[in-house]
């Protein structure tokens, strides 16, 4: 679970980032269509509903009973259901070949992913991948970006929480494949686009 200091500043943030909200000040098709079309699209999806099924099965599996209370059982999921849904959308976004979770520690990612692209398959060894799911405190992002394909999209989670994470962002910003990245806090979403013109972008995400 997410630290209640966490929460309490979203609302914070969400007014620090007010002028970035819905695409404003973008002026690339590519960003503008990205940030309107799949960061704040709100139409329904076909898979939200078996999303929403698998988020409360997980819940479920984790609420503590009567026999395991005291015994430290799990803690509910970090993401929240929008986070899995936006998951899906930037997935139905790229239609990856090939995509790769690292660490695989949550296997609601991968329905997400599968559910925006169901052609898509799990990367394997150490071969390229069109897209890359990892968390900032559990990899080093940037190194990821070298396995990332031509057009591929790299996606961060969990960006701002420390100094380690907002590092790790960073370095992704600089990477040379990082042409076009979008920071939502929550997540950090890099595209590998060298038809682009190198740019980043904040995005008011709540």
């Amino acid at each position: 679970m997410r630290p209640l200091s966490l929460h309490l500043l979203r609302p914070l943030r969400w007014l620090l980032r007010f002028r970035h909200r819905c695409g404003y000040g973008i002026h690339s098709p590519f960003a503008f269509g990205f940030v309107t079309g799949v960061v704040y699209e709100t139409a329904a999806y076909y898979g939200y509903e078996r999303l929403h099924r698998a988020l409360r099965v997980k819940r479920a599996s984790r609420r503590p009973s009567r026999q395991r209370q005291g015994h430290g059982s799990p803690p509910p999921p970090t993401l929240r259901e929008k986070d899995y849904r936006l998951l899906m959308r930037v997935a139905n976004f790229a239609q990856p070949q090939r995509s790769l979770i690292h660490p695989a520690d949550d296997p609601l990612v991968g329905l997400a992913l599968h559910l925006g692209c169901t052609h898509t398959l799990p990367q394997e060894g150490g071969g390229e991948a069109d897209l890359i799911y990892t968390d900032a405190a559990a990899a080093d992002p940037a190194a990821l970006l070298d396995r990332l394909s031509e057009g591929g999209v790299l996606i961060v989670a969990d960006t701002v929480t420390n100094t380690a994470r907002r590092d790790a962002w960073r370095r992704v910003k600089r990477h040379p494949k990082a042409q076009v990245t979008f920071d939502l806090a929550d997540f950090g979403i890099a595209f590998a686009r060298t038809d682009l013109q190198r740019q980043h972008y904040l995005v008011n995400y709540f």
